[in-house]
């Protein structure tokens, strides 16, 4: 068995997240302006990018700022 690379374990952390369904956090601007789910377009080393669904808008956010719901 081999060991993957440090790329090639960061490709399969952003494939696993790509395509999410997320809620962002009550404490952000967005969410109390009523733009509250998206879905993860791109990943990156320290964010996301979030497409909002009633906006349409593409938003950047840690880790810190999303969850993932069902």
């Amino acid at each position: 068995m081999t060991q993957l690379t440090k790329h090639e374990q960061e490709i399969l952390r952003q494939l696993k997240i790509l395509g999410r369904r997320v809620e962002l956090h009550p404490a952000t601007d967005a969410w109390m302006m009523g733009d509250r789910y998206g879905t993860i377009v791109k990943v990156n080393k320290f964010n996301v990018s979030i497409k909002m669904d009633k906006s349409g808008r593409i938003l950047k956010a840690t880790e810190n700022n999303y969850t993932e719901v069902e």
